[in-house]
């Protein structure tokens, strides 16, 4: 169902689906992923808002930013455990490298991208 409200540009509802999904099987990577997917794409949409933002208005462009990085910050715990259940998974890892990295979790980053570099 979380999928269908996705697709169906409806955040709210596909957010209700995938928690609803992960209380009945905790152990469902793809809810997971795609609940962080969610908050992901949020703070994807706030940092290219504050690139449109002229430079003169420091103060907007500054709360668009923090915006951005919260909503990465809260896609974390949910690619995190995608990335517990699937240790392997390529995208769970990448995108934890880039919060991580967005949201100035240097170590974390770098561990991740170790990570990534021992599938090779």
């Amino acid at each position: 169902m979380g999928v269908s409200y996705d697709l169906l540009k409806d955040p709210v509802e596909a957010e209700k689906a995938y928690r609803k999904a992960i209380e009945i099987n905790p152990e469902y990577f793809e809810a997971y992923f795609n609940l962080a997917a969610i908050f992901y794409n949020k703070g994807a949409e706030s940092q290219n808002a504050a690139s449109n933002i002229p430079p003169k208005e420091n103060k907007k462009y500054d709360a668009k930013i923090k915006e951005a990085k919260e909503f990465y910050k809260e896609s974390l715990p949910f690619f995190e455990k995608a990335h517990e259940i699937k240790p392997k998974d390529r995208d769970a890892m990448l995108n934890l490298k880039e919060i991580y990295t967005k949201t100035q979790q240097y170590e974390k980053s770098k561990a991740i991208k170790e990570e990534l570099d021992a599938l090779d």
